[in-house]
């Protein structure tokens, strides 16, 4: 049972499915104690696996550098960092390999945004769909996952990863391993713009 305020959750499937969609209706918000939903929020962070949050000031709802909901904490005589609220929910550590995709997701960010900004016109590649007035994303045809698996057979180390507390994720702690994966996924991926459950439907 996870207790989230005066929310229960039998599952965390449930909990995970509640959060995400109370996070994306109040993008841009900040809430503090005087807040109706900050024992929710106090209840959420006190549950991350790698954290001891004991001091909860406020709560400001973002977008990642993803475009996905996401929360920057602060403690009372601190400043805002960022945390996964998934984690708080699943109680998981976060693996190497979930580090490493992270950090590789984070390196090709503006290879992603150049792309959307170069369409002259938005419509989802599976479904033909006008994207005009949706949410657009941006999809590898080859998976993501084996450029990625690719990369790592064709280099054959352990990468040195960051982690950025005030950013939520990880990077490439040396740049020449970050250009090395730039100019891999460069070679190797074809992007194209999808509609969300097009996009979602192939995960």
């Amino acid at each position: 049972m996870i207790e989230l305020g005066e929310v229960q959750f039998k599952y965390k499937k449930q909990a995970m499915e509640y959060v995400r969609e109370f996070l994306q209706r109040h993008e841009g918000s900040i809430f503090d104690q005087q807040s109706s939903y900050f024992n929710f929020f106090n209840d959420l962070v006190k549950r991350h696996p790698e954290r001891e949050i004991n001091n909860l000031e406020q709560v400001e709802v973002i977008k990642n550098f993803g475009g996905y909901p996401a929360i920057n904490i602060k403690e009372v005589g601190k400043d805002f960092v960022s945390i996964s609220w998934n984690k708080c929910i699943t109680g998981n550590k976060a693996s190497y390999k979930l580090k490493l995709r992270m950090a590789m997701r984070r390196a090709i960010i503006d290879q992603i945004m150049d792309f959307k900004d170069s369409c002259n016109e938005y419509t989802c590649s599976i479904c033909n769909e006008d994207l005009t007035e949706k949410v657009i994303h941006v999809d590898h045809e080859k998976y993501f996952e084996e450029i990625a698996k690719e990369f790592e057979e064709t280099f054959g180390k352990e990468w040195e990863l960051v982690n950025l507390r005030d950013h939520n994720g990880w990077q490439f702690k040396n740049d020449s391993d970050s250009s090395n994966w730039q100019k891999f996924h460069q070679e190797k991926a074809t992007l194209r713009l999808t509609c969300s459950k097009c996009n979602l439907s192939r995960r």
